[in-house]
């Protein structure tokens, strides 16, 4: 057995901390968050893959490039201000939106660190990096919902918006009190099986399945 305080030998300290640096490297390459390290002129050092891949480059294609490079001209101001901050010594979350290879947006949240050297000198900062934009899409998605939800409840008619197979996507107040039933159990019902008269089921069917269809029908039911 060894002496329990027993110094690491120089050798032995070297390995220790190739085997750390391994440990690391491998935890960042595996990470479902991007990685993206920056030095002091905001040029790019290290990304790892999944970085490269939420943009569409290679990560060969990303090293040596400036953070601008990545975002269009409004994105470059605003970054501007939170690279001041960066040199400041500011750690902190916030959005941004990238421009991928292909030209398309990608909405992310960075939760960005400044490091600096032994002298407090800013040196580089890294941010991890997640993707949020299909979330994104769909809160936009559901703000256009709710617009168009307040503008159909305000019509003075009764309003009743289907998808191709008559399933029920949108409904205003009025069919809601006219049918005396909560929204919720509306949505997503087929209108012809549930709501319209066996009396004119038919009818009202073939109209609808012939205006979608391009062949017109009957404008009066």
């Amino acid at each position: 057995m060894g002496k329990p305080n027993a110094e690491l030998l120089p050798g032995d300290l070297t390995a220790s901390l190739i085997e750390s640096k391994e440990m690391y490297k491998q935890l960042i390459e595996h990470a479902r968050e991007g990685v993206w390290i920056i030095d002091a002129d905001s040029i790019t050092t290290f990304v790892n893959r999944r970085m490269a891949e939420m943009l569409g480059y290679t990560v060969e294609e990303m090293i040596g490039r400036h953070l601008f490079d990545f975002m269009d001209e409004r994105g470059v101001e605003i970054a501007k201000k939170y690279l001041d901050r960066r040199k400041k010594g500011v750690a902190e979350q916030h959005d941004f939106e990238f421009l991928r290879k292909d030209g398309t947006r990608i909405h992310t949240i960075l939760e960005t660190t400044p490091l600096k050297d032994a002298d407090g000198k800013y040196i580089d900062a890294v941010a991890f990096v997640t993707n949020i934009t299909e979330r994104k899409i769909e809160e936009e998605l559901r703000q256009q919902r709710d617009l168009l939800q307040k503008y159909l409840d305000v019509a003075p008619v009764m309003i009743v918006v289907t998808d191709t197979k008559g399933r029920v996507q949108l409904i205003n107040k009025m069919v809601s009190e006219f049918l005396q039933r909560p929204q919720e159990e509306i949505l997503g019902k087929n209108w012809f099986e549930h709501f319209i008269p066996d009396r004119i089921k038919d009818k009202v069917k073939a109209d609808f399945e012939a205006v979608v269809s391009g062949g017109g029908g009957e404008k009066s039911l």
